[in-house]
């Protein structure tokens, strides 16, 4: 049987598992800005390279979401058994997850052909903009709904 304690130091574990997750992507976000920035700044766009970087982030971005998963599993079985609105921000979480990867294929691919489809580096850049856009306001919304999944105190 699972004490108090233990659950308050389980829960407490999981929650910067979280939250160190999310601060490594914004790092990702933080450096791949500078070089965007730094590359304009020359004049010549890298779309190739850009890609490849993107094809970094896709690689990270698939295991914090199966470790968000994880983790998600972790507080669900923390409660002992599973809610009706657990279940919901876990489906919707799933689907998010799965929307924002086939977005960001689909960035790659495009950074990745011989003749990219951009009019331009800066309207490159801003899809790419976009795409980090609707990634952190999708964490936001994820770690509001997060309180859902945390054992209810007794």
């Amino acid at each position: 049987m699972t004490t108090r304690i233990e659950t308050k130091h389980t829960v407490e574990s999981l929650s910067r598992q979280w939250h160190q997750g999310h601060k490594e992507l914004d790092e990702f976000f933080d450096e791949y800005r500078q070089w965007t920035y730094e590359v304009t700044q020359t004049g010549f766009p890298h779309f190739g390279e850009s890609a490849e970087r993107l094809k970094q982030l896709r690689e990270r971005l698939a295991e914090h979401f199966a470790r968000e998963h994880e983790i998600a599993d972790q507080l669900v079985a923390l409660q002992g058994s599973p809610s009706a609105e657990a279940d919901a921000i876990r489906r919707r979480a799933q689907a998010d997850h799965e929307h924002l990867l086939e977005r960001l294929d689909g960035l790659i691919l495009k950074l990745g052909e011989l003749d990219p489809p951009f009019e331009s580096w800066e309207q490159a850049v801003s899809e790419v903009e976009r795409f980090c856009g609707a990634l952190e306001q999708h964490e936001e919304q994820e770690s509001d709904c997060i309180a859902w999944l945390l054992p209810k105190k007794g």
